[in-house]
């Protein structure tokens, strides 16, 4: 999904104070994420989870998350196999 047509209308800005919060309650998942980090530093637009284990056959998996103020969620799911 394209970042400008997953959420139609006006959602308002990133939310980035819950992302924060977001990314803490992954971070504290013993084992099950790899990382969880926002996609820039300087503007973030969304926070990246990624295990180490994929869906099914996939190695790999990464959740793209965007939370915006009027409570709007979007994510993606990305998975490869090797």
């Amino acid at each position: 999904m394209a970042p400008e047509t997953d959420v139609e209308g006006n959602v308002g800005p990133l939310d980035d104070v819950a992302l924060e919060q977001i990314r803490e309650v992954f971070r504290s998942v013993d084992g099950l994420v790899e990382d969880a980090g926002f996609d820039s530093r300087l503007d973030p637009t969304a926070l990246e989870i990624r295990f180490a284990d994929g869906i099914g056959d996939a190695d790999w998996c990464r959740f793209d998350v965007r939370w915006v103020q009027r409570g709007i969620t979007a994510s993606t799911t990305r998975t490869t196999e090797e």
